[in-house]
């Protein structure tokens, strides 16, 4: 009996610690912009793409970096053109764009030091990836020389698939695929264009094994962002009609609608979301972004709660999660520089030590009673 109290005892306490917010260590990769687009892998890599100014040369200089095993490496495009990062596999693979995002540009790939461009398919002369997954599936769209936009898969295994609806949709706008291969996106159908040329029901849609889902309206113009595996799509807010932010949405995958707010703040955005449902993003206070939140069963922390203050660091954006927890972030140190950081969970130690105590009793009250026997 008192080896199934044990038992109850750990799983208990074990329940509990996964249940509490988790404490965050703060590892400081780099300087950054505000606007730094992160993504992040699977063993804690980060990718920043952002733009910085040159005070020497009066302009603004655009970088991609990658921040791996304790280096900074600056990407560039199989030709040493500038390459825009956008996502980042787990086995390091980096893929994103070369060139002008109108005309030109071109997808590639940067891994192990080598840039190369990835295939388009025929007829098509430009392209831009917009999300990828863990396993090195990206999506995005390309072009032709007559500006018709076609939104594109590109496989882990080399493929190439076109995203056609086959005039099920008057068009689709593919913005990111999970791991399980789902394409996350909005359009419209044909019967929704009205006289003056615009959608008046734009619908969030799901693409995968070559089929479209419709999982209900677009929220007042705004665009899913994520999916995970279990089917879950996050967007970075809901608008209000003078185009300020309210709140960031979850849509599980049975079409339930979740409004993700941020402790304290007017308005939030959701920017990522990780298999376990854990989503990250920002709130803001006085029209300006304030600071980095984590949801978690739709309860949003501020992140700045759970690291140690004497960081001297105020975390303003947390863009990435991957599945072992670790956020991706920007943060402001004491001189106002924004850094690239990133944030680890740690186990709270008086849980533990209140934990391993009570477990510890028990044990020996079962060592003296099978002594006793």
């Amino acid at each position: 009996m008192l080896r199934k109290t044990v038992c109850l005892t750990l799983w208990i306490g074990m329940t509990s610690l996964a249940q509490a917010a988790p404490a965050y260590s703060v590892n400081v990769l780099g300087m950054a912009d505000d606007y730094a687009n992160l993504t992040l892998g699977a063993a804690g890599q980060i990718v920043a793409d952002f733009s910085l100014l040159d005070p020497v040369a009066g302009a603004w200089i655009h970088r991609s970096v990658l921040f791996a095993n304790g280096s900074q490496t600056a990407l560039s495009g199989p030709d040493g053109g500038s390459f825009h990062a956008v996502s980042i596999a787990d086995n390091g693979a980096v893929f994103g764009n070369v060139g002008a995002h109108i005309g030109g540009s071109r997808p590639a790939v940067w891994h192990d030091g080598v840039a190369s461009y990835i295939d388009l398919p025929a007829g098509a002369d430009s392209g831009w990836i917009t999300g990828g997954n863990a396993f090195g599936d990206a999506v995005g769209f390309v072009t032709s020389g007559s500006g018709d936009r076609v939104e594109v898969l590109w496989g882990r295994d080399g493929s190439v698939t076109t995203l056609d609806s086959g005039g099920q949709y008057a068009w689709f706008h593919a913005y990111g695929v999970s791991d399980s291969g789902v394409v996350i996106g909005h359009g419209a159908t044909m019967a929704d264009e009205d006289d003056d040329g615009f959608y008046d029901d734009e619908r969030i849609l799901s693409w995968s094994e070559g089929s479209f889902h419709d999982l209900g309206p677009r929220l007042n113009d705004i665009d899913p962002r994520r999916i995970n595996a279990a089917g879950q799509v996050i967007g970075i807010g809901v608008a209000n009609e003078d185009g300020s932010l309210t709140a960031g949405f979850r849509i599980d995958a049975d079409g339930s609608v979740h409004m993700l707010s941020a402790p304290g703040a007017e308005s939030a955005a959701v920017e990522d979301i990780n298999e376990a449902g854990w989503s990250v993003g920002s709130g803001w206070k006085n029209g300006e972004q304030s600071f980095a939140v984590l949801w978690r069963d739709g309860d949003g922390v501020d992140l700045n709660d759970l690291i140690d203050p004497a960081s001297g660091l105020t975390v303003i954006d947390a863009r990435a999660i991957n599945d072992a927890d670790q956020i991706a972030a920007l943060a402001v140190d004491a001189d106002g520089a924004t850094r690239v950081v990133l944030l680890t969970p740690v186990p709270e130690p008086h849980a533990w030590a209140l934990l391993l105590g009570g477990t510890l009793v028990l044990f020996r009250r079962v060592r003296r009673q099978v002594g006793a026997a």
